[in-house]
């Protein structure tokens, strides 16, 4: 009898260690310079600290959701209207503009190399393809430093 409490000691000691022993604590920080993140899995521990001015939960990951508004979209941007027809075209692609703003294009390849680049001549601008692969290609129209819009080209 005396042989089997001796061998439950350990097994209590062991069993009673855990149980007066804390869980895992980590201190959990978020942020950083060059893009850095950091992170845990799961919940460390669960402990709420309150106030008027608001609460901080550590070790719960808590949404913050960052909105940015753009302001100061130059007026011709906004007014413009470009049309590039006939796509998908096998020749000649066809850059058309109701308001005559001076305007610069650029057709770059699926790889996003530059292929032509000009400036509109007027309300319609033709634009020799016939050299082209066929393929897919990009059409970058500019006002001055603002991209007013972006094609999807296909050359049959």
């Amino acid at each position: 009898m005396i042989k089997e409490v001796r061998k439950l000691i350990p097994a209590m000691a062991l069993l009673l260690s855990a149980a007066a022993a804390n869980a895992q604590t980590a201190v959990t920080t978020a942020g950083g310079e060059a893009g850095t993140l950091s992170y845990t899995v799961g919940q460390p521990f669960y402990e709420t600290a309150a106030t008027d001015a608001g609460s901080l939960t550590p070790g719960v990951q808590q949404a913050y959701v960052i909105t940015t508004v753009e302001v100061g979209i130059p007026e011709t941007a906004a007014s413009l209207t470009l049309e590039a027809y006939p796509n998908p075209t096998p020749d000649n692609l066809t850059l058309r503009c109701e308001a005559n703003a001076a305007l610069r294009y650029t057709l770059t390849d699926a790889n996003g190399r530059t292929l032509l680049a000009g400036d509109t001549d007027s309300d319609q601008t033709t634009i020799g393809m016939s050299k082209f692969t066929p393929g897919i290609y990009l059409l970058r129209v500019d006002n001055g430093n603002v991209m007013v819009k972006t094609f999807r080209i296909v050359k049959n």
